[in-house]
């Protein structure tokens, strides 16, 4: 009998030989494993990878039964629908909750609040998780819970009301106030339109629990809706992410990090940024990461910086490397901002910088708790700027690892295995009603 196969030939190897047993593929014993013959092709494998298939084969009979293969998108589903079987047979953990995440794409939120919690949750042994770009109602219905993150579609959507129907339980994420997009953010022509408004509270309105970020977003969610609504703070590994680099000793570095949606806000600050500049004429610079230069400081381009943006892999490390002494975060007063988290202040916190914030979004209610950050209202830009260039490095750096010290004890979901998911998927699990597993129909020839 040759050597036992590695796991990487199990993967490779157990869908397909799978898919020939359900297909009807003869099996017969040898001595150097066992024989599949199916349409005048034979494949010998090691009995291990036999009897893995052969358990595999018994899941496809029961979530595919009779169903006939009319094509080649027929055939990919199935050997698809193989290898999830396989590895849901290999990490299985009887007994435990379990939930598969849907991101949105492959944005910073879908990382925060589906991909990195549902990694995390993989590692301790209260909850199996798992997150899937490639959603279908096979693949959900070996879950206890959906948990869906902002997408909405006609599809997604009837796939979240028949897994809800066979007793899944479906949760909905947002971040955002979608429904109140200023006209120049670029996410209006996505969320903004009725169609998609319509997706979304059809969504909601299937949802068993609604998840949100902050307080004001989840009183929004609840009034306008009327659905329960969980607030789970935004986190991030403030563990593992790298922490800045050493600032230059010549100036002192000022950072803002953003996208194009934040145009308005970085419009708050540009007057007070720039009569900085011309005033220190060098002594200070202004790093843009992620968006342009606002025409409020075309003058001042000598002592701007700009970084391109990059993939939220690289993101961590993009931001340290910028080596800022510290990180702004304007935000405008608005009914948007208002449901918005302070993401961006735990990032730069994470990173160990410094920094000032606008009255906005939860900034406020961070500082209640003890996030060590001076709140700036947009009349005082200049003034606050000012201070903090003042302050010496080690003023600044001994800031910057108060703000780091906040976030790694209060929000760093890295240190709790993103515990604050585990316990809803937990609480809802618990509450699922029993789903009759269909009659096997398993066609097996030996």
């Amino acid at each position: 009998m040759p050597l036992k196969p590695q796991l990487n030939d199990m993967i490779r190897t157990v869908p397909e030989v799978a898919v020939r047993l359900w297909s009807g593929g003869q099996v017969s014993a040898v001595d150097d494993g066992v024989r599949i013959l199916f349409e005048d092709r034979e494949l010998t494998v090691h009995k291990a990878i036999y009897d893995e298939a052969h358990k595999v084969a018994k899941i496809l009979a029961i979530r595919w039964g009779g169903r006939l293969l009319r094509g080649i998108v027929d055939v990919l589903e199935l050997r698809h629908a193989a290898e999830d079987a396989f590895l849901e047979n290999l990490f299985h953990k009887p007994n435990i909750p379990s939930v598969l995440f849907v991101p949105a794409g492959v944005t910073a939120s879908a990382y925060y609040r589906a991909m990195i919690p549902a990694d995390l949750m993989s590692e301790g042994d209260r909850v199996v998780s798992n997150w899937t770009m490639k959603v279908d109602l096979a693949k959900v219905l070996r879950f206890d819970v959906l948990w869906i993150q902002i997408i909405t579609a006609g599809v997604l959507n009837e796939i979240a009301r028949q897994a809800k129907a066979e007793g899944i339980k479906v949760v909905y994420d947002i971040d955002d106030r979608l429904d109140a997009i200023p006209d120049e953010n670029q996410a209006k022509s996505i969320y903004g339109n009725a169609e998609k408004q319509a997706e979304i509270a059809e969504m909601i309105s299937i949802a068993d629990l609604v998840t949100v970020t902050t307080n004001p977003l989840a009183e929004h969610i609840a009034k306008k809706y009327g659905k329960p609504v969980r607030v789970l703070p935004n986190m991030i590994t403030a563990n593992v992410v790298p922490r800045r680099s050493p600032p230059n000793p010549a100036f002192v570095r000022i950072l803002w990090a953003g996208s194009a949606t934040h145009k308005r806000d970085l419009a708050i600050i540009a007057p007070a940024m720039r009569q900085l500049l011309q005033e220190r004429a060098g002594k200070v610079r202004f790093t843009l990461f992620g968006e342009r230069v606002p025409d409020a400081l075309a003058d001042c381009y000598d002592w701007i910086d700009l970084k391109k943006p990059v993939d939220f892999e690289d993101y961590h490390d993009s931001l340290a490397e910028i080596a800022a002494d510290f990180g702004i975060v304007p935000l405008e007063q608005n009914e948007f901002n208002s449901g918005k988290s302070g993401l961006k202040g735990l990032e730069y916190a994470g990173a160990g910088y410094p920094m000032l914030c606008s009255p906005a979004a939860e900034y406020p209610e961070m500082v209640a708790s003890g996030f060590p950050v001076e709140l700036v209202p947009d009349d005082g830009w200049l003034e606050a700027l000012r201070r903090m260039v003042d302050r010496t490095p080690e003023e600044r750096e001994k800031l910057g690892q108060l703000a780091l010290d906040w976030v790694s004890r209060n929000r760093c979901m890295g240190v709790n295995r993103a515990s604050q998911w585990a316990d809803v998927v937990c609480e809802l699990a618990a509450g699922k009603r029993e789903r009759k597993v269909p009659e096997e129909r398993l066609r097996l020839i030996r």
